[in-house]
């Protein structure tokens, strides 16, 4: 009776031991098949064009760097207009600042950080 356990827990470890290593091998080999999904091209006239762009500033002084870059809005908004775009066709989007740091070393060894200024910048968006 012990000898008929023993052989069929053996067996059970074989047989699991198979199916698990059956199981890892497909698991780590990709499967052969292409997958289509359905996209196509066509050419077409279209009348719209989207252009995104931006205008940035650097200064010390957050105040100062806010009106240099107020004027460039004004510069940026007649150079469009004078162009023959129409000022409902364009947006001026909302200003980002950050901070700008420099990485200072001495001898090669990180000492710390120093001030450069605040980054200050606009995007527009055309259509």
């Amino acid at each position: 009776m012990k000898n008929f356990q023993s052989v069929l827990f053996s067996l059970a470890i074989v047989l699991a031991s198979i199916f698990l290593g059956k199981a890892y091998v497909d698991r780590a080999t990709p499967p052969s098949i292409i997958s289509v999904t359905g996209a196509g091209t066509a050419d077409f006239t279209s009348d719209l064009i989207v252009w995104e762009g931006q205008f940035t500033r650097l200064n010390t002084n957050l105040n100062e760097g806010f009106d240099l870059l107020s004027k460039d809005r004004k510069i940026v908004k007649q150079y469009l207009l004078d162009k023959g775009i129409d000022e409902s066709d364009f947006v001026f989007l909302s200003i980002k600042n950050s901070e700008r740091r420099e990485s200072q070393y001495y001898e090669g060894n990180y000492i710390g950080d120093r001030f450069v200024g605040y980054q200050l910048s606009q995007s527009i968006k055309i259509e």
